[in-house]
Formats: C-alpha cells, sequence, structure tokens
C-alpha cells in the first residue's frame, strides 16, 4: 500500500536476477488474495495522507513513530 518504489524493485531484480520479478508479482499476489484484494486499483492511495492534513502534524508523528520503531528495535523489542 506505501509501495516499492522503482529503485527498490530495481535493486531487487538487479541483485536476484530478472526472474525474480516472478518472485515479486506471486509475493503481491497472495498478499493481496489474503486481505480481499482482487485489483491493484483497490490498495493504490491507502496509505496517502488526505490532502486537508496538516502536513507538519503527520511529519511530527512520522518522526516520532520512526524513533519508537528504531528504539524498539535496539532494545530487542519487537
Amino acid at each position: 500500500m506505501a509501495g516499492a518504489d522503482v529503485v527498490q524493485s530495481a535493486s531487487a531484480l538487479l541483485r536476484h536476477g530478472p526472474e525474480y520479478a516472478g518472485v515479486l508479482l506471486d509475493g503481491l499476489r497472495d498478499w493481496m488474495s489474503r486481505k480481499g484484494y482482487a485489483h491493484l486499483d483497490e490498495l493504490r492511495g491507502l496509505l496517502a495522507a488526505p490532502d486537508s492534513e496538516d502536513r507538519a502534524a503527520r511529519e511530527r508523528a512520522d518522526y516520532v513513530g520512526a524513533v519508537q520503531h528504531a528504539n524498539s528495535r535496539a532494545y530487542g523489542v519487537y
């Protein structure tokens, strides 16, 4: 839903070879099936912040979330 960007996808294909595209697609299809999604259009934009949302507040919340996640991993709490 957040989506792999072009660099992430290309990096995976360069590391594992072009046949890895099938692995990526199969994984996506399996995940979509488990979650009840039939089409990619159903996923696009689900994690996008609404235009009316306060951008500064969103950035602060994202930062706090990232710090909390990093701290939990540093202390072995997952």
